[in-house]
């Protein structure tokens, strides 16, 4: 006895829109997907793409901009690059974290600070 009492498809749900019954702990056929509990279906559209993917945002909120930190912070994966390599952009990039109330940052790009540089890099107490 076959049909829909058995879970066997007998393809008259499958005609009817119905999908592909299945029996509870049984597996979808190949290429199908349980649309409801006990019944298959194949997708009916194709795949998404991520190329194609263009999420709308639906955050609603006032903005509330924040310039500087209430408290000295930490840049703990900051990227300076070649603001490392003269002492005239390294104190151009701390007196950008000065007005941000940075006070230290971590580099963390892999930047190697030549030995006459080393010497000169700005400190100060935190």
């Amino acid at each position: 006895m076959g049909g829909l009492a058995t879970g066997r498809s007998t393809g008259l749900a499958t005609e009817r829109g119905l999908g592909t019954p299945i029996s509870p702990g049984d597996e979808c056929p190949p290429g199908q997907s349980e649309v409801r509990p006990g019944r298959c279906e194949a997708p009916t559209l194709p795949p998404p793409s991520i190329v194609d993917y263009r999420p709308q945002s639906t955050l609603v909120t006032p903005e509330h901009l924040v310039p500087r930190a209430k408290y000295p912070a930490i840049d703990f994966h900051g990227h300076p690059g070649r603001r490392l390599l003269s002492q005239d952009a390294l104190a151009d990039m701390v007196a950008e974290l000065d007005t941000l109330n940075v006070r230290v940052m971590v580099a963390a790009d892999g930047a190697h600070v030549p030995k006459p540089l080393g010497d000169l890099v700005p400190t100060r107490e935190i």
